[in-house]
């Protein structure tokens, strides 16, 4: 379990190790055992509501070698809905933070991803096949997006906007709700 760090009173942000040692070392010798779900939902790692009777595992191969890094149960339709459910749920909280809060929250996801770098290309390098000088790159791409979101969420403002007589308006940039966005995986 992560323990909690407190920043600026409101804001806790999980301290963790995205990836360890063993796990690197089970994924290049096709012993790694999944000792905890893939998914996310809620605040905490869960297994994929079970759509049939039978749970279907899949097997990811290190295409270079075809040995079996490890399996996994996949998520289904049921899973989505709940992880839309949840996210909006979550969006309560998300859309009364301030910029400000919303902002070290990425920039800690940024963190975490930063200083496993070595690591999460390893093991994206091995479950994908691209080479480790790209696979850093990828993960590089993933923590700059994150810093970059960052440096903008607590810039976000409304205008004030003269308008004739003495009258004017404003406008107020706030978050309006949960998105779905399907990344493409093409290698």
């Amino acid at each position: 379990m992560p323990s909690t760090v407190e920043q600026s009173g409101t804001v806790a942000t999980p301290q963790i190790a995205l990836l360890s040692l063993q796990v690197i070392r089970q994924a290049t010798t096709g012993t790694l055992v999944l000792g905890e779900p893939l998914n996310y939902r809620s605040g905490t790692r869960v297994y994929p509501v079970s759509e049939g009777t039978e749970t279907t595992r899949i097997p990811v191969r290190e295409p270079a070698t075809g040995c079996l890094i490890c399996e996994f149960t996949p998520s289904g339709q049921q899973e989505v809905e709940l992880a839309i459910k949840c996210a909006k749920e979550a969006f309560q909280k998300w859309g009364q933070m301030s910029g400000l809060q919303r902002s070290r929250i990425l920039l800690e996801v940024a963190r975490l991803i930063r200083e496993q770098r070595e690591e999460i290309a390893v093991v994206e390098s091995i479950n994908n096949g691209k080479s480790f000088f790209e696979a850093r790159l990828d993960v590089d791409s993933a923590w700059e997006c994150f810093e970059y979101y960052a440096g903008l969420a607590s810039t976000l403002s409304g205008q004030h906007i003269q308008l004739p007589a003495g009258s004017f308006a404003y406008t107020r940039r706030e978050p309006l709700g949960v998105c779905v966005g399907i990344g493409a995986w093409n290698y």
